[in-house]
């Protein structure tokens, strides 16, 4: 290899030890051998952090480790950050990028530098695609192929990053211009590289060839798939609403609970609270962490710090309660009306059970200035409503039920006159 190689690789990587390894492997297999390939991870797992270190007996290879504490990951379009840091590095004449669930054809390389070689008023090349879709045992599912769209000056949600090479030398009138190359603002945790090719398309057009270049893999833990359905407040930025039991892109699982993520460690405390792994959603973990870590639910603690908005009964009696804000409710006749489920309930020891300071009584009727339980469906004529902190808020999108694991058939009808006698919040929107 020569000092000064041909094409940087730039490729990212965050925790996918089930595929880092095939996507290097993609690469140090490619027919030009002229190339020098960046690993810019995020603070992987060392499960991942391992993997890399097999390849690093190539000098073609090197690693940068990130330091970002999970609580910060939130704070910048992390993939984005690193990409800048690997552009400040490159030497290659020509850049390249890839992600670990990605896999280059064995000409990828060869090719897409040949195209630039010998075209000099060409600036940019990208190619088609393959998209394969993987269940949890990585096995293909389904596949499309992202076809070409020609030459384009307005590449961006069009071409994705990996399927693209272009000289170097074009970035400096970017990072004159902006500051940076790539914008790493959290909001565009998405689709930076479309604002990236915005940039680019100032002054180049994207060239294609009609080969499909590279295999992009989709998993249940790839950020799009992990973000699909997500809510958001109209304008604002999506979250996690209490009651939701999610896992972490390791194996933690926590329970959300007064607006901070609660661990739980012990199998028996998960299925002591009537948890079940179809409960468990998966979000991506900059939104993960963005939440302050609270207590651990633990069989020690429950009697000081039980989590809210489940349902619970004493070991010496029937009587089912409804936790909120701390309180326990006594549900009196109106456990179906609210949609509760039997199997839901938690059976507690009686001195635990007595030591929770008593709310107000939930009934099958609903008045004006009821403190409503949280995670109600309300369906007034065709429109949906969550309930979150006694307010109502439309559902604008049927992928938000889904994600959060919401029935609509558990609906409580209601009327026009409950919007009066309730607060009417933002409403709930999935946004990309």
């Amino acid at each position: 290899m020569s000092f000064n190689p041909k094409v940087t690789v730039i490729m990212t990587s965050y925790n996918k030890p089930e595929l880092i390894g095939i996507a290097i492997k993609s690469v140090l297999d490619q027919s030009l051998k002229d190339f020098e390939l960046l690993i810019m991870d995020d603070n992987s797992n060392m499960e991942t952090i391992n993997i890399i270190k097999e390849f690093l007996n190539d000098p073609r290879v090197t690693l940068y480790k990130s330091d970002i504490k999970d609580e910060d990951r939130y704070k910048k379009t992390r993939y984005a950050t690193l990409i800048n840091q690997a552009l400040e590095l490159a030497k290659g004449e020509y850049i390249s990028y890839i992600t670990d669930d990605n896999m280059y054809k064995k000409n990828r390389l060869d090719l897409m530098s040949y195209l630039l070689n010998t075209n000099k008023e060409v600036n940019i090349v990208y190619s088609a695609q393959k998209l394969i879709h993987l269940n949890e045992n990585y096995q293909p599912i389904s596949s499309v192929t992202r076809k070409t769209e020609g030459v384009l000056n307005k590449a961006a949600e069009v071409v994705d990053h990996c399927s693209v090479m272009h000289r170097k030398s074009i970035l400096d009138d970017i990072k004159k211009k902006y500051g940076n190359y790539w914008d790493d603002d959290k909001k565009y945790w998405g689709y930076a590289d479309a604002i990236f090719w915005n940039r680019l398309n100032e002054k180049h057009l994207f060239y294609p060839t009609l080969m499909v270049l590279d295999y992009n893999y989709r998993t249940p833990r790839s950020y799009k798939v992990m973000h699909f359905g997500l809510p958001s407040f109209e304008g604002g930025e999506c979250f996690i609403p209490n009651g939701t039991i999610v896992k972490d892109n390791s194996t933690n699982i926590y329970y959300f609970d007064d607006g901070k993520r609660r661990l739980i460690k012990d199998p028996k405390i998960f299925n002591l609270l009537q948890f079940t792994s179809s409960d468990i959603i998966q979000v991506p973990d900059p939104i993960l962490f963005k939440y302050t870590l609270g207590k651990e639910i633990t069989n020690s603690n429950l009697k000081k710090s039980i989590p809210n908005d489940i349902l619970i009964k004493s070991d010496d009696n029937d009587q089912i309660y409804y936790i909120q804000k701390g309180k326990k409710r006594p549900i009196q006749g109106a456990l179906h009306f609210y949609g509760f489920k039997m199997n839901k309930v938690i059976t507690l020891p009686k001195q635990i059970v007595r030591s929770i300071s008593n709310g107000p009584a939930l009934i099958g009727v609903v008045k004006k200035g009821e403190i409503l339980p949280n995670r109600l469906i309300i369906k007034i004529e065709h429109q949906y409503y969550l309930v979150l902190d006694n307010c109502l808020h439309l559902i604008g999108s049927l992928d938000i039920f889904e994600k959060l694991k919401l029935n609509r058939e558990d609906s409580l009808i209601g009327s026009k006159e409950w919007l009066q006698w309730f607060n009417i919040g933002p409403n709930i929107v999935y946004e990309w």
